[in-house]
């Protein structure tokens, strides 16, 4: 299945004071990890940022959001509309734990049922930034914007969404401490200095 990547990196970073993306570990800045890991695995990268200046990148189509202000759900509403694809990856730019295996089970859970978003359900939370999205709830993200709801939960309440729970994930191979740390994002510099005291390699 052809799929695209869609990498959120527009948000202010105001907990963290600096942008989260150009964050290093392991000598490795964050957004570059993650970009070299999705090339290898989607069709199309999208990257959506409020900073076009900042990043200069080959082979990446870089979008600004078309609400400004509105969150995350405006960013996915950019990296939709420019997606050449039905089927696409949202990453947030701040999951430093990022892998490749991550997308085999999401799309395992895909093939299982028709569904418009496959979401993994983290002890109880949704992770709507680290899911896939058909380019078909485009109307409805368009239309909570419209409505000044901002929140993705009133958006995937909205479509068939597929959760994925940990038990899928612990099938696939994870342990239940690699699965906290894949869906771990950085907010503040605290989070940030508990990445760089991990000592295997994100």
């Amino acid at each position: 299945m052809e799929i695209a990547g869609i990498i959120l990196a527009g948000g202010k970073s105001s907990r963290m004071g600096t942008n989260k993306a150009l964050l290093t570990v392991n000598g490795e800045q964050t957004i570059v990890r993650l970009l070299e890991r999705l090339l290898n695995i989607v069709d199309e990268v999208i990257l959506v940022t409020n900073d076009k200046e900042t990043y200069e990148f080959p082979d990446v189509q870089i979008v600004t959001d078309n609400e400004k202000d509105r969150g995350p759900l405006a960013g996915l509403e950019a990296g939709l509309a420019a997606s050449r694809h039905s089927w696409n990856l949202i990453v947030a730019c701040d999951l430093p734990f990022f892998e490749e295996k991550i997308v085999e089970v999401l799309l395992h859970s895909l093939k299982q049922t028709a569904c418009d978003a496959v979401i993994p359900l983290i002890n109880g939370r949704a992770q709507p930034l680290m899911a896939l999205y058909h380019r078909r709830v485009l109307p409805t993200i368009e239309q909570s914007l419209k409505e000044n709801k901002l929140r993705l939960r009133d958006v995937f309440n909205q479509i068939n969404s597929r959760f994925v729970t940990e038990e899928e994930f612990l099938k696939a191979g994870y342990s239940e401490k690699e699965i906290e740390k894949l869906f771990f994002n950085m907010n503040n510099p605290e989070d940030y200095s508990w990445v760089k005291s991990q000592k295997s390699k994100p």
